[in-house]
């Protein structure tokens, strides 16, 4: 069967292209990229970089923005109701606090659980 002309000249271009050493083809590949990122770098600068401009702030709706933002806080104040001022050291009783020993749930079931799990495993092991 006589493959349709199209058909037979991609058939001689996949071909060619597999007989190309695979560096070649990814060089080409590689400076066709480079080519149209240029293109597109140009094209955004020949464009004046319209894309790029700040909004002018005037009837714009920033006014609602500022309106909606808080001050800064006074000089020695917090900058939230309950922010607290950094530590830095922590005291015997912080570490205490934090410690999972004084956690109020029960995790000696799951000791147990997972103690039962590992001989489990290991009676299976020769």
């Amino acid at each position: 069967m006589r493959l349709p002309e199209p058909q037979v000249k991609l058939a001689a271009l996949r071909e060619a292209l597999r007989r190309l050493p695979r560096p070649l083809l990814i060089a080409g590949l590689a400076a066709i990229g480079l080519g149209l990122a240029l293109a597109a770098i140009a094209a955004l600068g020949a464009s004046g970089g319209r894309g790029s401009e700040v909004p002018a702030r005037a009837g714009s709706g920033y006014e609602f923005f500022d309106e909606l933002s808080l001050p800064p806080p006074a000089p020695g104040e917090l900058p939230f109701p309950l922010a607290r001022p950094r530590k830095l050291r922590y005291t015997e009783a912080d570490a205490a606090a934090l410690s999972p020993r004084t956690w109020r749930f029960d995790v000696e079931a799951l000791r147990a659980r997972r103690v039962a799990e590992l001989e489990s495993l290991y009676d299976t092991l020769p």
